[in-house]
């Protein structure tokens, strides 16, 4: 289970430091050949799913995570982030991606933010599928913050 991968294990940085529009991956596998390509589409799906998060698009948040158990926690976790008056949310664009025996690209990664009780420090580990260029979030681990 990709818990906590530790950073710099394999880096596939797309150009320079890592942005928003720039972000960096990590690998704990061995990087496939379209390493940067799914860099950036993980980092996309997960800010994705974090806007609608924050701005509580359950629709948007059921598009892309097709487990409905998983759409669900993440769902309640922006609930309470909106109470909370969460804003700023975001996915560090430093994060760790695997391939796993299943073929599922996961990804490792912190979502950081402000609310009412200071500052959002999450970390999250997702499992997706990725065809034809876009990502669904299909599994998470239990117990996580989403």
């Amino acid at each position: 289970m990709l818990a906590v991968l530790p950073i710099g294990m394999a880096a596939c940085t797309i150009a320079g430091l890592p942005s928003q529009q720039h972000p960096s991956c990590s690998w704990s596998t061995q990087p496939p050949s379209n390493a940067g390509a799914l860099c950036t589409i993980a980092f996309n799906t997960l800010t994705q799913i974090v806007q609608a998060t924050e701005h509580g698009d359950n629709a948007a948040i059921r598009r892309v995570v097709t487990n409905p158990t998983v759409a669900r926690r993440i769902i309640a976790f922006g609930t309470s982030q909106r109470a909370s008056h969460a804003h700023e949310l975001h996915v560090v664009p430093s994060f760790t991606l695997e391939i796993t025996s299943q073929g599922y690209l996961g990804a490792g990664f912190y979502l950081l933010g402000k609310n009412d009780g200071g500052n959002v420090n999450s970390q999250n580990t997702v499992y997706m599928r990725v065809k034809r260029g876009r990502a669904t979030v299909v599994e998470d681990p239990p117990g996580q913050d989403w």
